[in-house]
């Protein structure tokens, strides 16, 4: 597969976990802005949106690359491995953001709480968790699930030609 047909097929995932990740930010940088709420919201949003392009391209071109090392690991190390490279990109990304758009209240300092780290491995991953488990189950099997689709069963006639039919027909 080519590198023009590897992008093709990753780059809306890509543009849509970035439009996730800009919305998650704006929601925490306004909930945890002191006094500049639109200067929160923003820097939110422009950190949210870096870390989640940053993280999903990483993913589809380096960590999770068809070939690459990283997918021949044991599932430990494998999410051991990742979340240390999300570490670092949250502890770049975070402090890129507040240097983009400074805080007017706390001007020339930057700081990254423990609450931004926590916050961003959590979104991350539950959008992580669920991404893996609609790739692992199939596409909008676990949607389905969590709408009770399999709650409120009903019977398919279904046929298939090299089993017997019940009353002996084909």
């Amino acid at each position: 597969m080519a590198l023009d047909d590897r992008l093709r097929l990753v780059l809306p995932r890509i543009l849509s976990l970035t439009v996730i990740g800009a919305v998650a930010g704006a929601a925490y940088g306004l909930a945890t802005a002191h006094g500049a709420s639109v200067t929160g919201l923003a820097r939110g949003a422009l950190s949210g949106a870096f870390i989640a392009a940053i993280i999903t391209s990483l993913d589809a071109f380096v960590l999770k690359a068809p070939g690459a090392p990283l997918t021949r690991t044991p599932f430990l190390l494998n999410v051991g491995v990742r979340s240390l490279v999300y570490l670092v990109v949250f502890l770049l990304v975070i402090p890129a953001g507040n240097w983009l758009l400074p805080n007017p209240d706390a001007e020339g300092t930057i700081n990254i709480s423990r609450d931004d780290i926590v916050f961003s491995f959590a979104v991350l991953f539950v959008v992580t968790f669920l991404l893996e488990v609609n790739t692992l189950l199939g596409q909008n099997v676990l949607l389905a699930f969590i709408t009770g689709r399999y709650h409120r069963p009903r019977v398919e006639q279904r046929w298939c030609p090299t089993t017997p039919a019940i009353d002996g027909r084909r």
